[in-house]
């Protein structure tokens, strides 16, 4: 699994975690005042992914990436302050803040699966790097070793003939 599909993967648990939560959220409390609210959390979700993603393609760095995430589930926490005090202000309801901690643990979970994965993937190519490098360098040592002989045997047989040419004119 390549970079892109990784974080594409990434994206689809975060939208689909995001939205049960939502969900959750809508079912319970079925108030109009909050549907316009979650739905922007919905797009604002989407949003500030596509942003985090195009910002982290070119990134191999560890802190950029620590970083750009943080912004991206910053923004996100900002989003849900928004929901979460209007459900604490008309419902006098907590709960709402033990779900959202779940979903923050369930993203930092899924964020640090995708890291490891990542920097696997690029030390795995590194490593292979590596590897094809010391193979080609054998490969061309190889090469030096036969072509020194070849070069070698064919002075032997040119040294050969020579003499043989020259006991061939003796002998007549």
């Amino acid at each position: 699994m390549d970079f892109g599909d990784r974080l594409e993967a990434l994206a689809k648990d975060v939208q689909a975690r995001t939205t049960e939560f939502l969900d959750s959220v809508k079912q319970k409390y079925e108030d109009s005042d909050l549907d316009d609210k979650i739905d922007a959390f919905k797009d604002d979700v989407s949003d500030k992914y596509n942003k985090f993603s195009g910002s982290v393609k070119g990134k191999v760095d560890e802190s950029d990436l620590d970083d750009k995430f943080r912004g991206f589930t910053q923004s996100l926490g900002d989003k849900y302050r928004d929901i979460s005090d209007t459900v604490k202000t008309k419902y006098d309801d907590s709960d709402l803040d033990d779900k959202f901690d779940d979903l923050k643990k369930d993203f930092g979970g899924k964020f640090a699966d995708f890291k490891a994965a990542f920097f696997d993937a690029k030390d795995d190519a590194a490593q292979a790097a590596s590897e094809t490098a010391a193979d080609a360098s054998d490969a061309a040592q190889q090469a030096k070793g036969a072509a020194s002989d070849a070069v070698a045997d064919a002075s032997d047989a040119v040294s050969e003939a020579a003499e043989q040419a020259k006991d061939d004119l003796k002998d007549q």
